[in-house]
């Protein structure tokens, strides 16, 4: 099948509002260059578009690196972001392409000491296999609600879909806690009495962060550029994880930042500057 690229400006999860799906708990993909303009909402008379009062041509985005730092419009479409060209630079509207020779690490998504620890060891043990032992599935533990990029791949996927890329031969991944939430986790230990990870219940945290990771170096650069909220709300735990069990690192992890966000250099936004700034302060 060959590859397509789609450009989509944001996806989230929120209680359908109208139609026959009214009420039912459901996924949004907002894609690029939606072909409806509502700028008819909010306006005074909303049949004479010459009165339009429009906002967001206005609007100054110079200081803005990613879509959940923009306002919601009172007046013309709410999502006009998600078609108007001058939005259209923000890191959040991603491809769903991936390089057909990447393989990840420095080239790709995957950060380098995941794709060693992980994907080539993987590919390793796999290439070595006879063929008649090769593995036809396996099995992987991520869910929706865990981030948007694998809510994402579960709505172009669903839970099961066949990695052509990654392994020596074709093997299918099956994904059967996708739709599962951190509920459903609790009951599932409770309901066969499965007792949690040692590792989680002594750093008291539902996911083990980068900084858990002996191997993952300059994690907290990796974090502190990531375009959403997530990335810095995982740079924030990870620091609290180390401020609480390893306050030496946590030293050496505050100067890490404090030496990116004055390198003039630094892939940040003025306004992302001040949000890792602000995290410094609190870790100091």
């Amino acid at each position: 099948m060959s590859e397509k690229e789609y450009l989509y400006s944001e996806i989230f999860d929120s209680i359908q509002g109208e139609g026959t799906y009214t009420g039912v708990h459901s996924l949004w993909l907002r894609f690029f260059l939606c072909n409806l303009q509502c700028n008819g909402f909010g306006q005074l008379d909303p049949k004479d578009p010459s009165t339009y009062d429009l906002p967001f041509k206005s609007f100054d985005i110079s200081n803005i690196s990613k879509v959940e730092d923009l306002p919601v419009w009172d007046k013309g479409c709410d999502s006009s972001y998600s078609w108007a060209k001058k939005y259209k630079h923000l890191p959040s509207f991603r491809s769903t392409r991936r390089s057909k020779h990447s393989e990840g690490g420095s080239h790709g998504k995957t950060p380098e000491c995941c794709n060693i620890l992980k994907k080539k060891s993987m590919k390793n043990f796999l290439k070595k296999l006879p063929v008649e032992e090769r593995y036809d599935c396996h099995f992987i533990g991520t869910r929706a609600d865990e981030s948007r990029m694998r809510a994402m791949s579960v709505l172009q996927r669903c839970r099961s879909y066949v990695i052509t890329t990654l392994f020596p031969y074709h093997i299918r991944a099956v994904t059967p806690l996708s739709f599962w939430t951190k509920g459903d986790i609790y009951e599932y230990y409770s309901r066969y009495d499965i007792p949690k990870n040692p590792a989680y219940q002594a750093h008291n945290m539902e996911r083990m962060g980068c900084a858990s990771c002996p191997a993952h170096k300059n994690w907290e650069i990796r974090l502190a550029k990531d375009p959403t909220n997530e990335g810095l709300g995982m740079l924030r735990q990870n620091l609290k994880l180390l401020k609480e069990y390893e306050p030496l690192r946590l030293v050496d992890s505050v100067n890490v930042l404090k030496k990116y966000i004055k390198n003039p250099k630094n892939e940040l936004s003025e306004k992302s500057t001040e949000k890792v700034g602000s995290i410094i302060k609190e870790f100091e």
